[in-house]
């Protein structure tokens, strides 16, 4: 047998065993606090599924409920493992979102850095692009069991460099991941959708001033980059990104260089680059534009002295605290 075959026959029959301990309460009470403190290899939990709602508290005593499905791995971070979900990004991006009037993020999945940015600000206008119709589905159920139609906005659409049509390439995971603008691959788990796309700069005169701008499209963030110059000229947002290897990260050097801006890989903390250079280790794919200087960024960092920013427990345990 070859070895992704193999390979995949021993997670088949694991399965069952992983369902279980993650969903019998006795057991999961025991398994919890082992996988908390480091006791249970990262390379087990994160396949442990989690049919929870949890409640989130983030940093400034607010908190949100999330809804975590069998499939999705960012129930499984907030409620497996101490740190949560990419906390080292989280951090900032709390950070960065509690003086923002307005935050975008592009390729919300489930919702968890627009409910992050809620919590953060009061205040704060958020716009969340989710176009893949069943996680989008999830996004707007958690606006909605949280109380923020009225500041959080989420949109069906696309982002990227022109406004039109285009084909969205879907995985047949329940909670997919890798959704992305382009042709299929000829994996017979893909299927392509027909979706609609905008740009930033095309809904920027309906928006406040926008200070935050997350990135996470598997591969197409240059095109959200180039289709947001206007705001780039006049905003000068801060930007959160992923950037893998292959990616195009010149290609958004090219644009973002020409607008004075700095680059960050959010690690431990936040480390000043000259160039975005993906972690060929794929354990920090994260990065910060911004036109702030590295001893603005350093003081945004030391703000939070936990990287773990959002913690997490069954909502049976904990009331959410209104949010404003």
């Amino acid at each position: 047998m070859r070895l992704p075959l193999a390979v995949d026959a021993i997670r088949e029959r694991l399965r069952p065993s992983l369902r279980w301990v993650s969903t019998a309460a006795p057991v999961k009470a025991l398994v919890r606090p082992a996988t908390q403190r480091g006791l249970v290899p990262e390379g087990i939990w994160a396949r442990m599924p989690v049919e929870e709602r949890l409640n989130v508290a983030c940093p400034n005593g607010r908190s949100f409920q999330y809804v975590s499905h069998a499939a999705d791995p960012i129930g499984r971070y907030l409620f497996w493992s101490r740190r949560g979900w990419e906390p080292d990004t989280t951090a900032v991006f709390f950070e960065l979102a509690r003086q923002a009037r307005c935050v975008i993020d592009v390729g919300a999945n489930s919702g968890l850095f627009s409910l992050i940015a809620c919590c953060a600000s009061a205040d704060a206008t958020v716009v969340a692009f989710e176009p893949v119709p069943r996680v989008h589905a999830q996004l707007v159920e958690h606006v909605r069991i949280n109380g923020f139609e009225s500041r959080c906005h989420p949109r069906a659409e696309a982002v990227a460099d022109v406004a039109g049509t285009a084909k969205l390439v879907v995985s047949d995971r329940e909670v997919p991941h890798d959704a992305h603008l382009g042709s299929l691959s000829g994996d017979a788990r893909e299927s392509a959708i027909d979706v609609r796309v905008t740009t930033l700069d095309d809904i920027r005169p309906e928006l406040p001033p926008i200070a935050l701008v997350k990135i996470d499209i598997e591969g197409s963030e240059d095109r959200v980059i180039r289709g947001m110059v206007g705001i780039l000229a006049e905003d000068r947002p801060a930007i959160i990104l992923e950037c893998l290897p292959g990616g195009p990260a010149e290609a958004i050097e090219s644009v973002l260089g020409a607008f004075g801006y700095r680059y960050f890989h959010l690690r431990e903390e936040p480390v000043p680059i000259s160039r975005l250079r993906p972690d060929p280790k794929l354990r920090y794919r994260n990065f910060l534009c911004t036109t702030e200087s590295v001893a603005s960024v350093r003081r945004v960092a030391a703000l939070s002295t936990d990287h773990s920013v959002v913690s997490a427990e069954p909502a049976r345990h904990r009331r959410t605290r209104p949010t404003g």
